[in-house]
């Protein structure tokens, strides 16, 4: 969408406003249009503290996140339900269901969301995010074969543990390496033991680069039933 040049304002915080409005403007027609679109961090605009700013920019995320998560036809937000409300019972649903797609998706959106209000650095999730980024590094290794890297990745998943990824998911993981692959499991502990024993550091969060969302997924082309009438060709 482009919108008129404007002119410039004296008063920064009227500036700042028009910012923060024409940001949400943007992503809403993007959304709408069903092509994907970014909505920038808000931790340096001063105008997103305006409360018409912050109600609408409420009103869109609970709009766009279920694109984000991948469940527009399954798991809208319920009536009255906050983005975090929203965001923590799609992380159970996905803790539940075992749905790490899910879970991946929706600890990056609320990554995303609250490291781009707070600023660099402090997102509210960050030991969330780093717990589940052990537990993602164990899986792709556990699926290479890679079971040394696997075992280290899992415990450090275990050290940082949050409710984002329950003990009880890594525990299963470390218990089948132990028992399928007792050597690499051994060598993976006596690692931790002697250098990795200090404690987990939280993984930086980096700069915030907006809140991508994504363009709306095609439907699918419904298959054609034959009439009833046809007759089979012979």
């Amino acid at each position: 969408m482009q919108l008129k040049s404007r002119p410039a304002y004296k008063s920064q915080a009227l500036s700042n406003l028009v910012n923060g409005l024409e940001a949400v403007c943007k992503a809403y027609v993007a959304f709408k249009e069903g092509v994907a679109t970014t909505l920038p961090p808000t931790y340096w605009q001063a105008g997103d503290t305006n409360p018409i700013v912050t109600r609408l920019r409420a009103e869109l995320l609970l709009l766009v996140l279920p694109r984000i998560l991948g469940v527009e036809q399954t798991d809208p937000p319920k009536t009255g339900e906050t983005v975090e409300g929203y965001l923590i019972r799609m992380r159970a649903a996905a803790v539940a269901r075992s749905d790490f797609e899910l879970l991946s998706r929706t600890i990056s959106a609320a990554r995303e969301i609250s490291s781009s209000i707070a600023g660099p650095g402090q997102s509210l999730i960050g030991q969330d995010y780093t717990s589940f980024l052990y537990w993602r590094e164990g899986q792709n290794a556990e699926r290479a074969k890679r079971f040394f890297e696997a075992a280290l990745a899992y415990r450090h998943a275990l050290s940082s543990a949050t409710s984002a990824v329950p003990v009880e998911f890594i525990g299963q993981r470390l218990d089948a390496i132990e028992k399928g692959h007792p050597d690499e499991f051994r060598q993976a502990t006596d690692v931790i033991r002697r250098y990795y024993d200090r404690g987990i550091t939280t993984r930086a969060d980096g700069t915030p680069g907006g809140l991508t969302i994504p363009a709306v997924s095609p439907q699918p082309t419904p298959l054609r039933t034959p009439s009833p009438s046809a007759s089979p060709t012979p």
